[in-house]
């Protein structure tokens, strides 16, 4: 079972010590603000939106929204919409985001310089304050003032399930809504890094296109996850599964302009409520197996290994059913990423037996033969690379 952790700074420490690269799954909340001018709105849109992704058990939020469609939209009744995320993805210290960023902003420079526009690297104005073997930094902006927060790659990140929920104007959780029917009353972000240094010297939308395309290739967004923002984090931290669960989150969510005021509390029971549901779910997945490998004597006991592993390594997840995907025979379907740089890395497929695996190279789109899956003493399941050397599945991230 995992170790449960309650205080922040506790967290902060025994995270400082994870390697670089490890698994983290957070559950996260974000913020995107409300419009709320007729001149900002296309009201007609609005109530198409509304009326075409009207789903049963909505009833309420639509009856509501459905009043602000013409005419009375400056009277609309939510603060902002609070977007909680769950997310997956390779864990990296300060240390190691610096080193990377700095590959990525020189990389970025060039292409801004390539379509006429200046550098706009700049180095942070935010402080940073050590825990164990490493550190954290503490914004400075009047919204992230003495904040901590972790630097990390966003463009890395594997969404596993996304929530949208309207807040009201005392920061109460009203309920949950699809992100369809509201997008146009949502607030569009701003311009992707260094547009604004291309628009300063009047690129075209062609060059602004070709450049955004370039810009994709190199991988990498820039991604402050505030620490007070986090509902609960799984991860395992020198070999010890950890669950992090925040009773301390910030009465706002968001910087800049974006800000929502929230109820902590409120947002705090839907995460409990999400996660108790997914580790239920876990649990009559693992019944239901266990009455499948009772049922069939003739599976092997490395079948029952690989199973027992994959339940508890995806305890968060909602179901233990979407570890293996379905196999076609004549294309490589890819369950797994493990990235090896900011440019490319690894894909990893498993055949339907779940009794072999076969990797594909991104950099060259080589991909070996099916080899089969072996379990070392402490039953983390591996295969042999062709070069011999044993690549672990557990280092690579669920598609």
């Amino acid at each position: 079972m995992a170790r449960k952790i309650y205080d922040i700074n506790e967290f902060i420490d025994i995270m400082s010590n994870i390697k670089d690269g490890c698994f983290a799954t957070v559950c996260y909340l974000s913020s995107a603000k409300v419009k709320k001018t007729l001149r900002g709105v296309d009201t007609d849109a609005f109530g198409t939106d509304l009326d075409t992704n009207r789903t049963d058990g909505d009833e309420e939020y639509y009856n509501t929204l459905k009043q602000y469609q013409t005419g009375s939209i400056k009277k609309f009744p939510y603060n902002g919409v609070v977007k909680m995320s769950k997310i997956q993805f390779h864990w990296q210290s300060e240390e190691k985001y610096g080193e990377n960023y700095g590959k990525y902003a020189d990389a970025r420079d060039a292409l801004i310089a390539k379509y006429g526009g200046e550098p706009v690297r700049r180095d942070s104005t935010d402080s940073k304050q050590v825990y164990g073997n490493g550190s954290v930094s503490i914004g400075n902006t009047d919204n992230t003032q003495g904040r901590l927060y972790s630097h990390q790659n966003g463009a890395t990140i594997q969404n596993i399930t996304t929530e949208y929920f309207l807040v009201d104007t005392n920061g109460q959780l009203k309920g949950g809504i699809s992100k369809n029917a509201i997008q146009n009353i949502i607030a569009k972000s701003g311009d992707a890094d260094g547009v604004s240094a291309l628009r300063k010297v009047n690129a075209s939308d062609e060059q602004i296109a070709s450049y955004l395309e370039e810009l994709k290739q190199l991988k990498f967004k820039v991604l402050k996850l505030m620490y007070d923002s986090i509902l609960f984090v799984v991860a395992t931290v020198n070999d010890e599964k950890i669950l992090f669960w925040n009773s301390k989150l910030a009465k706002q969510v968001g910087s800049g302009s974006y800000v929502v005021q929230i109820d902590p509390q409120s947002f705090q029971n839907k995460a409990r409520e999400l996660y108790s549901k997914a580790y239920a779910e876990l649990r009559e997945s693992i019944k239901r197996y266990n009455k499948l490998l009772k049922e069939n004597k003739h599976m092997t006991q490395k079948q029952v290994i690989r199973l027992t592993e994959g339940d508890l390594y995806n305890i968060i997840k909602e179901s233990v059913n979407n570890i293996i995907k379905e196999y076609e025979e004549d294309k490589f379907n890819p369950q797994g990423y493990k990235g090896t740089s900011n440019f490319g890395g690894y894909e990893m497929q498993i055949d339907k037996r779940g009794e072999n695996a076969r990797i594909k190279d991104s950099h060259t789109g080589n991909i070996t033969d099916w080899m089969e899956i072996e379990f070392d003493e402490e039953g983390v399941a591996y295969v042999t690379m062709p070069n011999g050397e044993q690549e672990r599945l557990c280092d690579y991230m669920k598609y």
